[in-house]
């Protein structure tokens, strides 16, 4: 019998073990979940950025409508208020509004049974412009705001709003044992200005009904 030249080929061809529906299944599972992840990531927006380290100063993020005036405003108003420890009177506010065309004084007292007292009037052009010199040269704004209450006892404490018109920017102050308002002359002028203002519209106050 002839003889045959060559090796004999013993190698066999491998098949891959047939994919599961199970495996399918498994699989697409796992990625929908992971597509739907990076969509929440992604709609999430960026991370928030960590807080400094110790000794990073802290960036200020506070927002203000509106600064101190350097100006004087044209346009403002102020409350000079007293409150009452033992007394008639819970209070008493006098109000002048320096307002074109028509600046005005008025004066509102609250007593102790409950009842409101009222007066009031226009103010002269001379008027208006003494306490507008005054005013503008308190420097209401730039401090010296302290006092002393004394409304615990049978004392008061008095306070002087002032707020520009224009801004609604506003500063209360202590004028009760105020050293500012005794060696200021402007604030020593303006309060007795206020005061003189006070005494008159008291005669003439009248009952809210």
């Amino acid at each position: 019998m002839a003889g045959h030249s060559g090796a004999l080929n013993t190698s066999r061809t491998v098949v891959p073990d047939p994919v599961s529906n199970e495996d399918v299944r498994q699989r697409l599972n796992l990625l929908v979940l992971t597509i739907a992840a990076l969509s929440i990531a992604c709609s999430a927006g960026p991370l928030p950025t960590p807080p400094p380290g110790p000794g990073v100063p802290r960036p200020d993020t506070r927002q203000t409508r509106s600064v101190d005036p350097v100006v004087f405003p044209e346009a403002f108003s102020l409350s000079l208020t007293q409150e009452f420890g033992y007394a008639p009177m819970r209070y008493c506010t006098l109000e002048v509004a320096i307002y074109k065309p028509f600046p005005r004084v008025a004066l509102e007292c609250l007593h102790q049974n409950g009842v409101v007292t009222r007066a009031g009037r226009d103010l002269r052009a001379e008027e208006s412009e003494q306490i507008f010199k005054f005013a503008s040269g308190a420097d209401l704004f730039q401090g010296g705001h302290s006092g002393e209450d004394l409304t615990p006892g049978d004392g008061t404490l008095e306070t002087l709003k002032a707020r520009a018109g224009e801004t609604g920017r506003a500063v209360v102050l202590i004028t009760s044992y105020n050293a500012t308002f005794e060696d200021n002359a402007a604030r020593r002028e303006l309060l007795r200005l206020l005061k003189a203002f006070e005494d008159e519209l008291s005669k003439q106050l009248k009952r809210i009904p």
